[in-house]
């Protein structure tokens, strides 16, 4: 450990790894920065929702292999957010 080393600034939410009783004992001062990625996680858990919902990856894949998505109505290709607003706007269940 740098023999001037005076202050620890952990990205992590956790401090587990660290030695706390030596760092203590040398006079080193530890602070993490949790919560300091909320909202981007919070982005990506709503991203990869909305992902899943529109069948994101398999369309992808789909049109990867030359296979074509549309029409986008039958039910193999239909993103749920789709599927559900139709069937309670024309009364099907």
């Amino acid at each position: 450990m740098a023999g001037k080393l005076k202050f620890i600034s952990f990205m992590n939410s956790g401090i587990n790894e660290l030695h706390l009783d030596l760092l203590k004992k040398r006079g080193i001062k530890v602070a993490n920065i949790r919560g300091s990625n909320a909202i981007t996680v919070a982005e990506q858990t709503m991203m990869l929702m909305l992902s899943l919902a529109k069948l994101t990856v398999l369309k992808h894949n789909m049109a990867s292999n030359g296979q074509q998505v549309f029409p986008w109505w039958e039910d193999g290709t239909r993103a749920a957010t789709v599927a559900r607003s139709y069937a309670r706007t024309s009364g099907r269940r």
